[in-house]
C-alpha cells in the first residue's frame, strides 16, 4: 500500500477520480454488506451484516486535506417505535436478545475474536488486528482547562466495561469494552473499507436529540472551512 504522503498526493492530483472511487466504494458497501438494493430502494431478501434495512440517509463531507468521508443513518426494518422499545426493554428476554444483536454488529475491543474453537486464517487475523489498531485507536491529545482539569480529545480514553448493559430507566447502552482508546467498529465494514469508523445503535429519544444537536452544531460551527460551507 502507498505511504500516506503518496496517497495524499494522489488525492490532490486526481480529485474527480477520487470522488468517483469514493462513490463506487460506498455504493458497493451499501449493495453488498448492507444488503440494500440501490435501484429498487429496498433491502435484499436476506438483508446484510446488520440485518434488513428499511432506508438510509448519508451525507458526504471533505476534510481540510480533501479526504472524503461519509456520515450515514440506517433504519433497521421492523424496528420498533422508541416508546415500544422503552416498554420492551424491561423484558429480560428481549433485553438479552438485543444485547446479543448489538454485540454481533458492534465491537469495541479485539477480545471477541479470540476463539480457539474456530479455525481462522492467521493472515486475516493479523490484517484485522493491524487495521483496527492503526485505523481506530486515538492518540492522546490533551489540554488543561481554566480549572486546571485535564481534558482529552474526543472524550478519550473511554471507561472499560466487562459486559454490555442496558439501563432500563434511562435507556443508556454501555457496550462491552476492553480498549480505552478504540472507536466502535463493525469488522466487516472495517475490512472492506480499511478506514476509521464509528458505529452506534440509536434507539432512544435522548440519543436521537443528541445526534440532531451534534449534526446541527457540526455544520454551523464558526470555524468551519469556507470551502466546505459553500457545498
Amino acid at each position: 500500500m502507498p505511504k500516506s504522503y503518496e496517497r495524499a498526493a494522489t488525492v490532490a492530483s486526481h480529485p474527480v477520480s477520487i470522488a468517483r472511487f469514493f462513490n463506487k466504494l460506498t455504493s458497493t458497501v451499501l449493495s453488498t454488506l448492507v444488503g440494500y438494493d440501490l435501484n429498487r430502494h429496498e433491502s435484499h431478501a436476506d438483508g446484510g451484516v446488520l440485518g434488513k434495512i428499511y432506508a438510509y440517509y448519508g451525507t458526504v463531507e471533505e476534510s481540510g486535506r480533501g479526504a472524503l468521508h461519509l456520515h450515514i443513518l440506517l433504519w433497521l426494518a421492523d424496528n420498533k417505535h422508541p416508546y415500544e422499545l422503552r416498554t420492551s426493554i424491561k423484558n429480560e428476554i428481549f433485553r438479552e436478545n438485543l444485547i446479543k444483536y448489538l454485540e454481533d454488529i458492534i465491537k469495541e475491543d479485539l477480545n471477541c475474536f479470540k476463539n480457539e474453537n474456530i479455525a481462522l486464517d492467521s493472515s486475516m487475523i493479523e490484517k484485522k488486528s493491524y487495521i483496527t489498531i492503526n485505523m481506530l485507536t486515538h492518540t492522546v491529545s490533551k489540554r488543561r482547562s481554566n480549572t486546571d482539569k485535564i481534558l482529552f480529545r474526543s472524550r478519550y480514553p473511554k471507561e472499560l466495561h466487562e459486559t454490555t448493559t442496558i439501563n432500563t430507566e434511562t435507556g443508556e447502552i454501555l457496550m462491552r469494552r476492553a480498549h480505552p482508546m478504540m472507536n466502535n467498529f463493525n469488522e466487516w465494514f472495517l475490512l472492506a473499507c480499511r478506514c476509521n469508523m464509528d458505529i452506534k445503535f440509536i434507539w432512544s429519544g435522548t440519543d436521537t436529540k443528541a445526534l440532531v444537536y451534534y449534526t446541527t452544531d457540526y455544520i454551523t460551527k464558526k470555524n468551519y472551512l469556507f470551502m466546505i460551507q459553500i457545498h
